[in-house]
């Protein structure tokens, strides 16, 4: 089992927690810059995905809704992940492999895993 680790509260008891970062006026221009060139190569990633596909699209058939199928890629390509995500940010394991996953036995081996991943030594 995992000792169980309180945070610092008032009165002083628990364990240290160290004090929040402060963001000098340097940082603040550093995120600024990284968030601008991050926005940068997002827009020319999609607007080359968005053209090649569209182009695809038009190929295949798609005509009027090849304006919106790129769009749609695009969109799942974010969702599916963050969907796939989620279960496991709540602490909710499900197999990708069974379809049963939810079983009596697929719990108890899933509850097993999760413990043995979150106490192993880091």
């Amino acid at each position: 089992m995992c000792p169980l680790v309180r945070a610092t509260t008032r009165t002083g008891r628990g364990v240290r927690v160290a004090a929040p970062l402060r963001l000098t006026r340097m940082h603040r221009v550093l995120i600024g810059v990284v968030v601008a060139g991050a926005v940068v190569i997002a827009g020319i990633g999609f607007a080359g995905s968005y053209a090649a596909v569209r182009e695809r699209a038009l190929k295949k058939g798609f005509e009027d809704f090849s304006y919106a199928f790129p769009v749609g890629i695009d969109a799942g390509i974010r969702v599916l992940p963050a969907l796939d995500l989620l279960p496991t940010e709540i602490r909710i394991p499900l197999s990708p492999a069974a379809p049963d996953g939810l079983a009596a036995d697929g719990r108890a081996q899933q509850r097993r895993w999760t413990l043995r991943r979150t106490c192993s030594p880091a």
